[in-house]
């Protein structure tokens, strides 16, 4: 198809198709791109009003766009989105603090106490008749011998929530961006067949208006094509700005510019699992959130453990040396006791309770939200395969393509009226749209069942 007013070139990386934005500044107002591809990389003539073309300047926009391939975005697959996506969240780096937090939680709960040490001189006297007593002695806390423990606990159970949750962290990571790559190969393929249409539209176009000029046709007639173009350009321009936008929200989550996702996704099913009990049975056993909620459990009593404990009495051992100004000298080992009459922590260890009772229903509400998505997820997964298995068969898969294309070459040979070929044209668009759609939610039911499960996505 040759431009009517010329042409600009517009360079796209990869199997990237997507006309640029307008610049504020440049008078183009509506632009038509012609595909003008080689090996990997994706040319296009834009066309429009205010566009001036010069085959000069249309020359050396080629050979530089040739030899320059570094123009454009680069299209990054979705597993190096993940891990570049985990990286910038710094999860690793996180993991790593959490470590070290874990350690000083622990050395701090396990302590051993330091040891006191006193000294005493006593002096009793009368009308010279002196005395003098000296003593000195260390004493030594051995409550901890029955307190130690359950602190220990506690901050072991603290640390391995901390690192469920960072891994819980990076399974919504993943999620997120997989979803992103699903939205946005389905938008790409929706632009890639309104591309389609747009040229079978601008042929019929070329034919209605050789009819119109040679007088066989009334002037409505172009008007019907003109308006079906329109409709069309302003379809593709809500397609491209869900591209757009898509590609600046990777960008921003991947701290990266000039790259865009690859639309092309290999296959994203999920692992096969004999039954909906089998799929629940996984999510039970691997979902970190709920691995957490039921170590928060086991904290929340390692903390009660440690509040009655510290309702139990302290203890002190004492052991020291005693001389006089008369030569004489001897030891003393003692222990002292806490009477735990008043204060036995009973405030503590009602707190301490309350905080086991809640952790322990928010675990039970955890599991029968695992159960249930789960369960649901893999429902959602097992009939939408059925559907797409179907919409897939051979005799189904190409009839769109082969309708327009039929109808096309009946249409150029005036065997089809222009409203049949148009008709023909919205039938294609609508059959690929629902075939699209059909693939997007069979994709996002694959990720959401992989998410469910925590099963990870296969690389």
């Amino acid at each position: 198809m040759e431009p009517r007013s010329g042409g600009t070139f517009v360079r796209r990386g990869g199997r990237s198709f997507l006309p640029p934005l307008p610049v504020e500044s440049s008078p183009i107002k509506t632009k038509q791109c012609f595909n003008m591809s080689s090996y990997k990389t994706n040319y296009f003539l834009c066309t429009g009003p205010g566009v001036r073309f010069s085959r000069p300047i249309f020359l050396a926009a080629v050979l530089s766009l040739w030899f320059n391939p570094f123009v454009a975005a680069t299209e990054i697959r979705l597993h190096d989105a993940i891990e570049r996506a985990i990286a910038v969240e710094r999860i690793d780096a996180l993991g790593e603090a959490a470590r070290r937090e874990a350690e000083g939680r622990r050395r701090a709960a396990g302590a051993i106490p330091n040891p006191s040490l006193f000294a005493e001189r006593e002096s009793l006297g009368n009308r010279g008749d002196d005395f003098r007593e000296t003593t000195i002695g260390v004493s030594f806390p051995v409550d901890f011998l029955w307190k130690r423990g359950a602190r220990i606990d506690a901050a072991d159970s603290r640390a391995e929530i901390a690192a469920l949750q960072l891994e819980d962290r990076r399974r919504r990571i993943e999620r997120e961006i997989a979803s992103l790559y699903i939205n946005y190969a389905a938008a790409f393929d929706e632009f890639r067949k309104h591309a389609t249409a747009h040229e079978a539209l601008e042929r019929a176009r070329r034919v209605a208006l050789a009819a119109t000029r040679e007088g066989d046709a009334p002037g409505t007639l172009l008007r019907r094509v003109d308006l079906a173009i329109t409709r069309h350009r302003f379809e593709e321009a809500e397609i491209e700005s869900r591209l757009l936008e898509l590609r600046f929200l990777l960008r921003s989550l991947l701290d990266l510019d000039e790259v865009t996702p690859d639309p092309n996704l290999r296959s994203l099913a999920p692992p096969e699992f004999a039954g909906a009990d089998n799929a629940e049975g996984t999510a039970l056993a691997r979902r970190p959130d709920l691995n957490a909620a039921a170590l928060t459990v086991e904290w929340m009593r390692a903390e009660e453990r440690a509040a009655r404990g510290e309702g139990r009495p302290s203890a002190s051992l004492q052991a020291a040396h005693k001389d006089d100004n008369t030569g004489r000298d001897g030891y003393l080992v003692g222990l002292t006791v806490e009477i735990p009459i008043f204060d036995r922590n009973q405030g503590g260890t009602q707190v301490a309770s309350v905080d086991l009772s809640r952790a322990e229903i928010a675990h039970d509400r955890a599991r029968r939200v695992v159960v249930a998505e789960a369960r649901s997820a893999y429902s959602r997964w097992v009939r939408l395969r059925e559907h797409w298995e179907n919409l897939e068969a051979p005799e189904t898969e190409d009839d769109a393509e082969a309708l327009l294309r039929s109808t096309a070459a009946a249409f150029e040979a005036g065997e089809t009226s222009l409203l049949e070929y148009l008709d023909v044209v919205e039938t294609y668009l609508d059959a690929w749209h629902d075939r699209i759609q059909m693939q997007k939610a069979l994709r996002q039911a694959a990720i959401e069942l992989i998410h469910v499960t925590a099963s990870g996505l296969e690389r």
